[in-house]
């Protein structure tokens, strides 16, 4: 049997919807993320940012920003105030029913997760307070530490959260890349990174990876989680190779092939 064709009845690995459902809405919005749950998953991955005035908001950078909502603004200095002013839907027609729909707030997004849902919380910036101001939010809305899922491409940051609370999994971001015909960073090479810090896993892109790679690193002592990957034929390979997450930017499709396995 051909490895694309290989049954999903084994498939083992969480799916983790990047950004929300972003086919069906804005990327990083309530309506995203309440849809995921809609539709049967159990995991979302957000993005935060700690602002100047305190806020922690839900968005992946001030490229995305400005291409959903038309306003260019440094993310850093938004206000609540600001927040309410802008409108996630307001570029596209797709999503014009959502409209108006700002950029959510920790506390608006940790609100959605139902009972025994997750999400993968990724740490953009890591100012002072950062931290602070995860805990609290995360205490309001009374959400176990085992529903937060830290990941981040600023190892430092990760470090610093572990230290400060061990009970969060940690999973450091990265990509690897090939360079005469290896991958590196070489999975001993990233284990020892990770290990020196406490941390949990990694969260690695998807391309150049093969089986051996993969298998390497659980080899290790590491969870594995990968990202974006949308081809759904992919998904009982990275299973084999023994991946414990993925994160797609078609969870609704990729749930509905597991249904029909």
């Amino acid at each position: 049997m051909c490895t694309a064709c290989m049954c999903f009845e084994a498939f083992a690995a969480e799916i983790v919807a990047h950004r929300g459902e972003n086919t069906q809405a804005p990327e990083n919005t309530l309506p995203a993320f309440r849809a995921v749950f809609a539709n049967g998953g159990t995991a979302i991955e957000g993005d935060f940012y700690l602002t100047d005035s305190g806020e922690m908001v839900c968005v992946h950078g001030e490229k995305e920003l400005a291409a959903y909502s038309g306003v260019e603004r440094r993310i850093a200095s938004l206000t609540r105030a600001d927040l309410s002013k802008l409108d996630m839907a307001a570029t596209s027609p797709k999503f014009a029913k959502f409209s108006p729909t700002p950029p959510p707030t920790v506390e608006e997004v940790f609100a959605v997760i139902p009972r025994g849902g997750k999400i993968f919380f990724e740490i953009k910036n890591y100012p002072k307070g950062f931290f602070e101001k995860l805990e609290s939010a995360r205490k309001s809305a009374g959400l176990d530490e085992s529903r937060v899922v830290l990941i981040s491409f600023n190892f430092d940051a990760l470090k610093d959260a572990k230290k400060r609370n061990p009970r969060y999994k940690c999973y450091f971001l990265y990509s690897a890349k090939s360079e005469n015909g290896r991958l590196l960073p070489t999975p001993s090479e990233i284990a020892a990174k990770v290990r020196s810090a406490g941390l949990d896993g990694v969260d690695v892109g998807h391309w150049n990876l093969d089986e051996a790679y993969v298998r390497a690193l659980k080899s290790e002592g590491l969870g594995v989680a990968v990202w974006t990957l949308n081809d759904v034929s992919k998904l009982p390979i990275f299973e084999k190779w023994g991946a414990d997450f993925i994160t797609t930017d078609k969870n609704a499709e990729f749930l509905r092939a597991l249904r029909k396995k």
